[in-house]
């Protein structure tokens, strides 16, 4: 049988730290003095009237009133009976805002606002919404059909040589197309094009075949020196999103869907692809576009509202986080633990010291032998 004096030296050198006199109690007085995190929360819901900002581009006015009781403290930003609020866009705003705008194409049906703000140590640290729209499509002005015959012959070729789902494949030695139209591209290949034929339950099942990009005449756009000279420069420059989309009015996108009953061209507004590439289809003749704002609380917004407005509701969620600095709690739990500390280090040292007997015995004995 091995003895310890046969381990190797490692071993016997962790063994001895881990039975060192006085480590409990100096964890105890050393550790465990973090303050303690705490939160509350409270919830506020509201009815409000949302639209575009008309004082800040880009964001947008909310004006709300309250719908419960509940009292809220004052720094929640939420008023007892009414307040306004900015949201500034963040993820797919730019787009909430252009539905909430002039998307003729798409009609908001109603807004959902879900609001968390936090409040700590005096500040406010996360005041962020989430929006929720329920849209429905005018779908005789977001599409518009085109008789097959009166496609130019050269249309018909890029109809056959372009997919939905590839990248815009440039003609000749004419550069790519500008990057805003190829993410056009990307949105249509995502989109379902059943709701051009019908919501009902006898609606069919649609399936983009085929697009390609034309002016008004049905002619083919192959390149971005067509592109520019259509539409003008620029087209990837910084700018609102509005603005980038509302150069591409001389361009349409013609798309062929097939059906169990044929196939069907349409010509469609660029804008209109790309709001509808960003929403999710319900399957009930609705889509819903979810976007991230921040938001503030600003007095008087509510007068830059404009005079179309949409309906909703809010939801606040309120949380205050504080830190509890229990000193005197702590101090008497380690005085009452501390004589627990101090016999449990004893018997380690005891421990100790009978494992170092044990092996200057066992060296004598080698010695001896």
């Amino acid at each position: 049988m091995a003895t310890l004096a046969h381990r190797p030296a490692p071993v016997l050198s962790v063994v001895l730290l881990l039975v060192l006199p006085g480590c409990a109690t100096e964890a105890l007085w050393t550790e465990g003095w973090e303050p303690r995190l705490e939160w509350t929360e409270q919830a506020a819901n509201l009815g409000i009237e949302i639209g575009p900002d008309q004082a800040v581009a880009g964001a947008l006015s909310v004006r709300a009133q309250r719908s419960d009781g509940h009292r809220m403290p004052w720094w929640s930003g939420v008023g007892q009976r009414r307040s306004w609020w900015r949201l500034s866009p963040e993820e797919a705003g730019e787009e909430g805002r252009f539905l909430l705008g002039a998307a003729d194409g798409f009609v908001v049906r109603g807004a959902e606002v879900e609001m968390r703000r936090d409040f700590r140590e005096g500040d406010i640290v996360r005041s962020d919404a989430h929006l929720r729209l329920d849209v429905t499509m005018d779908a005789a002005a977001v599409a518009i059909q085109v008789a097959a015959e009166r496609l130019p012959p050269a249309t018909r070729g890029a109809l056959r040589r372009v997919r939905a789902r590839d990248v815009f494949l440039p003609v000749a030695a004419e550069p790519m197309l500008p990057m805003l139209l190829e993410h056009c591209v990307e949105r249509l290949a995502s989109i379902d094009p059943s709701p051009l034929f019908g919501t009902g339950p006898t609606a069919p099942c649609a399936v983009l075949v085929n697009y390609a990009w034309v002016d008004r005449d049905l002619r083919p756009v192959l390149g971005k020196s067509q592109v520019e000279a259509l539409c003008g420069g620029g087209l990837d420059d910084p700018a609102p999103l509005a603005e980038r989309l509302g150069k591409l009015a001389p361009l349409s996108l013609l798309v062929e869907v097939a059906t169990g009953e044929g196939r069907t061209l349409f010509c469609l507004r660029p804008e209109f692809v790309w709001l509808w590439g960003a929403m999710r289809h319900d399957g009930r003749g609705h889509f819903v576009h979810e976007s991230s704002w921040h938001a503030m609380p600003v007095g008087g917004a509510g007068e830059a509202l404009p005079r179309q407005v949409v309906s909703g509701t809010m939801r606040v969620r309120f949380f205050t986080w504080r830190f509890e600095y229990d000193y005197f709690e702590k101090i008497a739990r380690k005085v009452l633990a501390t004589p627990f500390a101090v016999a449990f280090d004893l018997f380690m040292m005891m421990l100790d010291e009978g494992w170092l007997r044990v092996l200057e015995v066992e060296n004598q004995r080698r010695r001896r032998g």
